[in-house]
C-alpha cells in the first residue's frame, strides 16, 4: 500500500444531543466521546462555531462562549455535558460543535467534530397524524419568524444531503468504500407556509400531496425559514 497524501484528523466526539435548539435558550447538550479513554477530559472546552469549519481552528471560528465540559458520571462512562447558549445564533442556520480537548489557547485548538445543531424557534403542530392524500393540511403555530416566504416539507430527515447546504462530512466508525452513498431520505415537496387569522390568532398551514410518500412513515417536519433552499432543518 501506498501513502494518499490525504491528511485526516479524529475529532472524538460521536454523539450529539439534541441536534435542534430554540433561539437565545441556554441548553445543556449531552455528548458522547469515542472511548472513556479519549476525546473528552476534564479540561476539554465546547462551543459552536462555523459550520464551514473543518478540521482544525482558532477561536475566530467560534459562535458562542466555550465552556468546560463535564462528565455524566464517574464510571467510566464516554458521555459528557455542556451547557451553551444560542443567543445570538442566526434562525434558519446551522452550527456545528466544536472542541479543545485540552482547553489551552492555540490557533488550531479547536476540532470541528462535524456534529451539526440547527436553530429553529417555537414551531409546534397538535396533530400527529396526515392521511395519505393529495391535499393533506397541517396547522402550524410558529412564534417569530414565520412568513410566507417559508417553506416547508414531509420527510424521515431534515438533514442537508452531499449536494444542500453546508458540505461537511459525517463521521462514522466504519466506511464502506466498496458501495456508492445512497440516500433513503423521503420526502414531500416543500410547500410555502400560508397564513391564517382568527380574530387576532395567527397560525400557518401547509398542504401537501402526500401519495408519494410511503403509508405509515414516521416523518418530521422541516423548514427552510428564508425560503432560501440552502439553510433548513429539523423544525
Amino acid at each position: 500500500f501506498v501513502d494518499a497524501g490525504c491528511g485526516v484528523y479524529v475529532a472524538g466526539a460521536l454523539v450529539l444531543e439534541p441536534r435542534v435548539l430554540e433561539a437565545d435558550r441556554s441548553v445543556r447538550f449531552t455528548v458522547r466521546c469515542a472511548s472513556p479513554a479519549g476525546g473528552c477530559t476534564k479540561r476539554s472546552l465546547a462551543a459552536l462555531c462555523n459550520v464551514a469549519m473543518i478540521g482544525l481552528g482558532g477561536e475566530e471560528q467560534l459562535r458562542t462562549a466555550h465552556a468546560l465540559m463535564q462528565r455524566a458520571d464517574d464510571s467510566g462512562s464516554n458521555a459528557w455535558y455542556v451547557t451553551l447558549s444560542s443567543a445570538g445564533l442566526a434562525v434558519g442556520r446551522h452550527y456545528q460543535l466544536c472542541i479543545n480537548a485540552n482547553g489551552g489557547p492555540g490557533e488550531t485548538a479547536w476540532v470541528a467534530t462535524g456534529l451539526r445543531v440547527f436553530i429553529s424557534v417555537g414551531v409546534s403542530s397538535t396533530q400527529v397524524q396526515l392521511p395519505h392524500e393529495s391535499g393533506a393540511t397541517l396547522r402550524i403555530r410558529c412564534m417569530r419568524w414565520c412568513s410566507t416566504s417559508t417553506r416547508v416539507w414531509i420527510a424521515d430527515s431534515c438533514e442537508p444531503g452531499p449536494k444542500e447546504g453546508s458540505a461537511l462530512a459525517t463521521y462514522d466508525s466504519q466506511v464502506r468504500l466498496d458501495t456508492p452513498w445512497v440516500s433513503a431520505v423521503h420526502r414531500s415537496e416543500a410547500v410555502p407556509l400560508r397564513e391564517v387569522r382568527t380574530g387576532t390568532d395567527i397560525s400557518w398551514e401547509a398542504m401537501w400531496d402526500l401519495r408519494n410518500l410511503p403509508a405509515g412513515l414516521g416523518a418530521r417536519l422541516c423548514i427552510d425559514f428564508e425560503g432560501s433552499q440552502s439553510n433548513f432543518g429539523d423544525s
